[in-house]
């Protein structure tokens, strides 16, 4: 009776300490877990820190290269204001002297016609008194032609 005794009192020791070996099995997966979890937390908030950070610098490297594309911008509109008001004063140079060319030509074209009209009227006026004198001629001529 005693040594069933023992061996019960034994195999309830056993049991007891497979319990406990189960417990302290569960309570380092739960341990393991926990380590895992804040690990992992960890890792994700340094992920979140380093993404936050290259985001950060990459908006940076984004407004400095907006800021130089600005300024060149507005160097280029000075550069294209200044070609503007250059062609602007070319074409009122162009126009000023197309103005002085055409009434120096309406003046040439004006001079040029007053001298065809003078030479009309002299060759007019030689022609006139050509016929004058050859109607004179045929007068003389008929004139001595009657006497004869």
């Amino acid at each position: 009776a005693e040594e069933q005794l023992l061996l019960e009192q034994e195999r309830q020791l056993e049991q007891q300490q497979a319990v406990l070996a189960q417990r302290h099995k569960a309570l380092a997966q739960r341990k393991l877990e926990a380590s895992l979890r804040e690990q992992t937390a960890r890792e994700l908030h340094e992920q979140q820190h380093n993404l936050r950070r290259g985001v950060a610098q990459q908006l940076e490297v984004l407004r400095v290269r907006r800021e130089a594309e600005i300024e060149v911008i507005r160097s280029l509109q000075g550069d294209l204001q200044r070609k503007i008001q250059h062609l602007c004063g070319l074409y009122e140079g162009v126009v000023a002297r197309a103005d002085d060319m055409e009434a120096h030509y309406t003046a040439l074209a004006s001079s040029l016609h007053q001298q065809e009209n003078r030479r009309l009227e002299v060759m007019k006026a030689a022609a006139e008194e050509a016929l004058q004198a050859r109607l004179r001629e045929l007068i003389r001529a008929q004139a001595a032609q009657g006497q004869n």
